[in-house]
């Protein structure tokens, strides 16, 4: 599936690339989408996650973790990633198309 939204939120791999040591698992969409250019130019991936998050805040991606029903993956403001319960009141880094 393809979308035609113009402003959305982020999945994961559109911002990390999987490490040789540190993987994303469980989340359903990895394969339905690729890194974007922004990320993969400044070389972030799940080990050298540095340059991913720009603001230092905690915020939402779009993709649910796979294994429960109740978590969803977020970006800490160090640029990792992690899962976290969806009632749990973070921010949003929306992306657009233009």
């Amino acid at each position: 599936f393809v979308t035609t939204d113009k402003l959305y939120l982020l999945a994961t791999a559109e911002i990390w690339e999987n490490g040789d040591d540190n993987i994303i698992d469980y989340d359903t969409a990895r394969d339905l989408t690729r890194q974007l250019d922004y990320y993969k130019n400044l070389g972030v991936t799940t080990d050298n996650y540095e340059d991913a998050n720009k603001n230092g805040s905690v915020w939402w991606l779009r993709s649910a973790y796979a294994d429960d029903d109740i978590t969803f993956y977020i970006v800490y403001g160090n640029g990792s990633w992690d899962i976290d319960f969806a009632t749990n009141d973070y921010g949003v880094s929306v992306a657009f198309r233009l």
